[in-house]
C-alpha cells in the first residue's frame, strides 16, 4: 500500500470513528433518559424528535458544493458566507419551531412544547457540528476534526452525569439545551483558531454567493439526498400501512438499524472520494477507478460475511431480537441488496461530482425512486412482510446498478461529442 491509499484508509478510518462517537452519544443521551424516566416521557420525547423531520426538509446547505468545486483561492470567502447564512438560517428554524412548539401544545402531553424547542435546537447544533467537520473534511484533516470529536464528546458525556444528581425531566431538557448550545461554540471556536477564521464579508455579499450555491448545485444534491432518504426509510410506513402487528414492525426495525450499520463505513468512503474527486482530472479518475471498486467490493462483501456470521448474535445481545427466526432471514435479504449498492457506490460518487447535478436528480433519481416506491407497494401487498424485505432488495439494486449504466451512458455520449 502507497502513501496515498495510506492516507486515504487513514482518513476514511477517523471519519468512521467520529461518526461512531456521535451516534454513540446520541444513543448514551435516549439511553439515560429511558433510564431514569417514565415511558409517556420517552413518548414526548420520541414524538417531538419524529417532528424534527420537517426541520431536515428545510435545512439546505449550501456548503455541499464544495464537494464538487475545486479549491480555489475565494474558497474562504464562500464558507465565509456559508457560515453567515447558517446564522440566519438558525435564526429562522428556531422561530418555526417555537411556532410549531406553541400551535402543537397539549395537555395531553406534558413538557411537549418544551421537548419540541430543545430537540429543534440539538437537531440545528447537530447540524452546524456536521457543517464545521465538513470543512475538516474537505481539508483531509480528519484525524484533527475526530481528537476534537474526543474532546467535546468526553467533556458532554461528563456533563451528562449530572442527571444523576438532578434526575428531573424539566433538568433532563435544560442539560440538553446547555449541551446544545456548547457544541456550538466549541466548534465555532476551535474552527476559528485552526483555521483564523474571521466573519469578513458583508451580509449583502453573501447572498450572490448562496444563490449561486444553489442554482448549480446545493439544491438539486438537496433534493437527492431528501428523495433517497425518504425511499430507503419508506418500508416501516409500508408495514404500519398494511397494518402489521406493532410487534413484527419492531423486529424489523431491528433489521433497519443492522442495514444503517452495514452501510455506514461504504458511505463515509463515497463521502471521501466525492471530496477527493475534486482535485483530480478526469483521466487521473479513470486510471484509479479499477483499485477504487476493488476496495468497494472487498469492503461490501467483508462486511456481508462479517454480518452473516455473527449478525444474528449481534442482533439478539445488542438489540435483544426475541424472534431472530424472523428477522435473521429478513435481514439476510436486505443485506444482499445493501451489499450490491455498496459495491458501487463509486458510480454514485462520480455522478455526484462529476456528472450535471440536474440531470441525474431529473433522469435518474426521480424515476428511480418512482419505481422504488411502486415496488415496495406491490411486493407489500402481494407477499406481506416478507415483499417488503425484498422491495428493499429491489429499491437498493436499481440504485446501485442503474448509476453504473447511467455514468457509463454519459461519459460515453461525452466522448462522442468530444
Amino acid at each position: 500500500m502507497n502513501k496515498k491509499s495510506k492516507k486515504a484508509a487513514a482518513d476514511v478510518a477517523f471519519s468512521f470513528i467520529d461518526e461512531a462517537l456521535a451516534k454513540g452519544f446520541t444513543l448514551l443521551g435516549f439511553g439515560i433518559a429511558a433510564y431514569l424516566f417514565d415511558k409517556e416521557f420517552l413518548g414526548v420525547l420520541g414524538v417531538a424528535t419524529a417532528m424534527q423531520v420537517a426541520l431536515t426538509y428545510a435545512n439546505v446547505l449550501p456548503e455541499n458544493i464544495l464537494m464538487r468545486d475545486k479549491k480555489n483561492d475565494h474558497e474562504t470567502n464562500k464558507i465565509d458566507a456559508y457560515l453567515q447564512f447558517w446564522v440566519i438560517k438558525f435564526a429562522v428554524l428556531m422561530l418555526a419551531t417555537l411556532v410549531a412548539s406553541w400551535a402543537f401544545r397539549t395537555d395531553k402531553m406534558p413538557l411537549f412544547t418544551v421537548a419540541l424547542i430543545v430537540t429543534g435546537l440539538q437537531y440545528l447544533s447537530t447540524s452546524f457540528t456536521e457543517s464545521i467537520k465538513f470543512f475538516y473534511f474537505l481539508e483531509f484533516k480528519n484525524k484533527e476534526s475526530l481528537r476534537l470529536s474526543v474532546i467535546s464528546n468526553s467533556i458532554l458525556v461528563l456533563s451528562m452525569g449530572s442527571i444523576f444528581i438532578f434526575p428531573t425531566r424539566e433538568y433532563y431538557l435544560i442539560l440538553l439545551s446547555v449541551i446544545s448550545i456548547a457544541k456550538i461554540a466549541f466548534w465555532f471556536l476551535v474552527y476559528r483558531h485552526h483555521f483564523n477564521f474571521r466573519f469578513r464579508l458583508p451580509t449583502a455579499a453573501i447572498w450572490p454567493i448562496i444563490k449561486q450555491s444553489l442554482k448549480s448545485y446545493t439544491i438539486y444534491f438537496h433534493i437527492i439526498a431528501l428523495c433517497m432518504s425518504f425511499v430507503y426509510d419508506f418500508d416501516l410506513l409500508i408495514l404500519q400501512y398494511f397494518q402489521v402487528p406493532l410487534n413484527k414492525i419492531g423486529e424489523y426495525s431491528i433489521v433497519v438499524k443492522m442495514t444503517y450499520i452495514n452501510t455506514l463505513l461504504p458511505i463515509i468512503m463515497q463521502r471521501y472520494l466525492v471530496a477527493r474527486m475534486r482535485h483530480l482530472s478526469e483521466t487521473e479518475i479513470q486510471a484509479q477507478f479499477g483499485k477504487i471498486m476493488l476496495s468497494f467490493t472487498a469492503v461490501g462483501l467483508a462486511l456481508m460475511a462479517v454480518f452473516t456470521i455473527g449478525g444474528r448474535e449481534f442482533m439478539r445481545i445488542v438489540f435483544n431480537s426475541t424472534d431472530l427466526d424472523f428477522t435473521y432471514p429478513i435481514m439476510l435479504i436486505i443485506l444482499g441488496g445493501a451489499t450490491i449498492i455498496n459495491i458501487f457506490r463509486p458510480y454514485v460518487a462520480y455522478s455526484l461530482s462529476r456528472l450535471p447535478i440536474r440531470k441525474y436528480l431529473f433522469q435518474f433519481v426521480i424515476p428511480v425512486s418512482a419505481f422504488s416506491l411502486i415496488s415496495y407497494l406491490v411486493l407489500s401487498k402481494t407477499f406481506g412482510v416478507m415483499g417488503t424485505a425484498w422491495g428493499n432488495v429491489v429499491s437498493y439494486s436499481t440504485y446501485g446498478l442503474g448509476n453504473y449504466f447511467f455514468v457509463k451512458y454519459h461519459r460515453s455520449k461525452n466522448r462522442q461529442i468530444q
